[in-house]
Order: C-alpha cells, then sequence, then structure tokens
C-alpha cells in the first residue's frame, strides 16, 4: 500500500489515492462512507440476543386532554 500507484498523476501511493477516492466516493454515496468508517473504526458489532419487546414506559400527562389522547394512542386508536 506504500508503493507509488502508477496510476496516479501526483505520485501518491495506493494508500493516499485509494483514500483520496473513498472520499470522494463518501461525498455522493452513502454506502461508501457507511464502507469508510467501517474501514476506520471497524463495523458496528450486532448483539446476538434479539432486542426485548418489553419495554416500561412511564407517560406523564399535564392535562385530562392530553391524557385521553395518550390513552387512544396507547391503545391502538387512529387519533387524527
Amino acid at each position: 500500500m506504500e508503493a507509488p500507484c502508477p496510476f496516479d498523476s501526483q505520485g501518491r501511493s495506493w494508500l493516499e489515492a485509494l483514500a483520496e477516492g473513498g472520499m470522494r466516493q463518501a461525498l455522493f454515496q452513502t454506502a461508501a462512507l457507511s464502507n469508510l468508517q467501517d474501514r476506520h473504526e471497524g463495523p458496528v458489532i450486532h448483539s446476538a440476543q434479539p432486542p426485548s419487546h418489553n419495554i416500561n414506559i412511564q407517560v406523564v400527562t399535564i392535562d385530562e386532554k392530553t391524557k385521553q389522547l395518550t390513552e387512544r394512542i396507547i391503545a391502538g386508536e387512529r387519533t387524527g
């Protein structure tokens, strides 16, 4: 990677030429940006356990109208 890249007009190493090429792609392609991040920081490690679906959330409302709307949303009713 430290050897001069024969295709680079500026005489940079393969590492430098590829880094610039990757950065240019990342400007327009989110997948290229993600690829660069994975190579720099390491890929995100996903947990082997599925997320828990038993999440407890406590909702505090400020008035009766908000309380009723919140209860309808929790019950799965359409509100609008």
